[in-house]
């Protein structure tokens, strides 16, 4: 604690009537007084309510004597701030060595000599104490203000000099602390850092390098090139088979502990062997999700890289005991090596992604290089992709609409809407040529948004062009990609409810592979849609058997049976058959049918006769603009006088 008063006084003289004198000056009444007298003659009247300082006065009567006394304060923790020390004090030791014996014992106390006469001079005196703020003179006999005054400051200036010593002490030892908490900061921060540093260029997973470690040792690669004309390296791009299965079937926390064995097997099959040319600095990588990367650097022929991948897929036939279950992985492995002039990492990576959807393409468990012609179709591929972003800003689709037509009326039931892309040089291009980038590349969202938002536009114009006309539904089809998106739902809400239509008029069209795909998933959205007043149709239906054993677990409200039945239901009967039983299953289910791909009179005609109710095809109508579609809603179609 720092001390905010200390008024002890020691008074070492060997006349006892000093000592005296001392006590009536700095404890009596007296000096106070005089004190007064002399403040209200300086400064004019003086508060009478002014706290008088009162001193605590101790007496020695020789040198050694007072040091002692000295000692004892300091031990008990009570020092003295300030000294009259006497200078002649026979037969002891005089003032210059009490001063002396004084300081070695506390070298911070104040100290006033005090004497009618010396045998030191004042050279003397500074040769034998040196220089010091501590020490003053003070001549006998002197004045009881004067020595009132000096207690007063020496002991004030003991109390600061005491205060500001602990403030540095107290200052040195924060620093002492805070340095050594610095230090550990740093320490941390380093090695927290070091983590992070690790943590961006690894998957957290695995532990392999990630993308950007990747791509900075491409990068290493491309400069070694550059240096050394022979150099060649590899790169082998991994995509498990069916890995989205395993993850749903078995838990995520399985397909994580799988994606760990396999990162490890990865490395086993990267040793050196015999047959394999490739330098010290492989590295395999971690892409993400389900994707691997293995950089072979040093590797000087193409068959090198093969054996390699030879030897990936012998190393995952093996099956892999997870948590109780046995799991069994294949990959489609892209190959790209540097044949080619590559000028960015990226570039080679991009080559061997290429290579991997070729070899997905050709039946999964397999390899393909990349060659010139991959290189030709990825650039068209690309330039479709940059083509397509471009039409989406620019607003060059249209919507076609084909009818859905009565067999019982011969009237528009409804219009499937179909897009078309209306490209500046190449002029209407079908969805058949664009739709799988726009899928793959997930442009089929803002694409799907526009299709909903422009159907919704058109029904509205064509009820306001004609507001005695019955309401005509549109059936707009939706892939998986586009069905799971989140915010589907909202986004037909938004569309319906902007063009103040009602949710029955907009019918949505899901394929069979949608619906089998992930049923689960599906069944809660297609719920989702039904409950908002949709109409459900599934669409391409008797393409497979899969959908049969779920039809009850979804809303559809129309089956579309596929073309390829109707198209060859005059060459075979059986497909006529298959048409009859799909009508009985969707009468027994309260299912409507549509019948699409109906190209002449005979098909139109059979599928009269079976019963079926709608119809679509090129025999009533090929799809229509928007404005020849309100003329079929308005007029006389021809396929009415056909019908009849």
């Amino acid at each position: 604690m720092i001390e905010q008063h200390n008024n002890r006084i020691l008074v070492i003289d060997d006349n006892s009537s000093i000592h005296e004198d001392f006590r009536n000056i700095l404890c009596g009444r007296a000096v106070n007084d005089e004190l007064e007298d002399i403040e209200s003659m300086m400064f004019g009247q003086v508060s009478t309510d002014v706290t008088r300082v009162v001193f605590e006065v101790d007496s020695a009567n020789q040198g050694e004597e007072g040091a002692e006394m000295v000692r004892r304060a300091c031990e008990q923790g009570r020092p003295y701030a300030l000294a009259f020390v006497d200078m002649r004090m026979p037969p002891g030791i005089d003032g210059v060595e009490t001063i002396k014996l004084i300081w070695e014992v506390d070298d911070e106390i104040q100290i006033v000599i005090c004497t009618a006469y010396s045998d030191y001079s004042a050279d003397d005196l500074v040769e034998q104490l040196g220089f010091s703020d501590r020490l003053m003179y003070l001549r006998k006999p002197f004045d009881s203000a004067e020595v009132s005054l000096i207690s007063c400051g020496l002991t004030t200036k003991w109390v600061q000099g005491r205060q500001a010593r602990l403030h540095t002490d107290e200052l040195e030892r924060l620093v002492s602390q805070k340095t050594e908490e610095l230090q550990v900061e740093v320490d941390q921060r380093r090695t927290a850092q070091d983590r992070l540093a690790h943590a961006a260029m690894h998957d957290a997973l695995t532990g392999l390098p990630n993308r950007a470690l990747l791509l900075e040792r491409l990068g290493e690669c491309l400069e070694h090139q550059k240096r050394e004309e022979d150099y060649k390296f590899s790169v082998l791009f991994l995509d498990l088979d069916n890995f989205k299965l395993i993850n749903d079937s078995l838990r995520h926390d399985v397909g994580d502990e799988l994606l760990k064995a396999i990162a490890l097997r990865l490395r086993q099959a990267l040793r050196p062997l015999d047959t394999v040319s490739h330098g010290p600095n492989e590295t395999t990588a971690r892409l993400g999700g389900d994707e691997f990367v293995v950089l072979l650097d040093g590797v000087m022929r193409e068959n090198d890289a093969v054996l390699v991948a030879e030897r990936i897929h012998q190393q995952l036939t093996e099956p892999f005991n997870l948590q109780g279950h046995e799991v069994t992985i294949t990959a489609s492995i892209g190959i790209a090596v540097t044949n080619y002039d590559y000028d960015r990492p990226e570039e080679i990576l991009r080559d061997a992604d290429t290579a991997m959807y070729r070899a997905k393409e050709g039946g999964k468990a397999r390899y393909a290089t990349f060659d010139k012609s991959l290189h030709t179709k990825a650039l068209a591929r690309l330039s479709l992709e940059n083509e397509l972003r471009r039409a989406i800003d620019e607003d060059q689709f249209i919507l076609e609409y084909q009818p859905i037509v009565s067999t019982d009326t011969a009237s528009v039931f409804g219009f499937e809407a179909l897009i078309r892309w209306q490209h500046p040089e190449r002029g209407l291009v079908p969805p058949g040529e664009f739709i799988g980038v726009a899928e793959e590349t997930g442009l089929i969202l803002p694409i799907g948004h526009w299709v909903i938002e422009e159907a919704c536009r058109q029904m509205a114009r064509w009820r306001d062009a004609a507001p005695d006309a019955p309401g005509v539904a549109v059936g707009i089809n939706l892939s998986k990609r586009q069905l799971t998106d989140p915010g589907i739902i909202p986004m037909i809400k938004s569309a319906l409810h902007r063009n103040g239509l009602e949710p029955e008029q907009l019918h949505i069209e899901v394929t069979e592979t949608t619906v089998v795909s992930d049923l689960d998933r599906v069944a809660n959205i297609l719920n989702e849609m039904k409950h908002l007043g949709v109409m459900i149709y599934m669409d391409d239906f008797g393409t497979g058997l899969s959908s049969l054993s779920c039809l009850h677990q979804l809303p559809f409200d129309v089956l579309k049976i596929d073309r390829s039945f109707i198209m060859n239901m005059n060459q075979n009967r059986e497909f006529a058959a298959i048409i009859h039983a799909i009508l009985t299953l969707a009468e027994h289910l309260g299912l409507k049918v549509i019948a699409e791909g109906v190209e002449d009179q005979d098909n139109l005609a059979q599928l009269i006769a079976l019963g079926c109710e709608l119809i679509q095809g090129f025999h009533l109508s090929k799809s229509v603009s928007g404005d020849d579609a309100f003329k079929i809603i308005t007029g006389d179609p021809a396929w009415m006088r056909r019908a009849a």
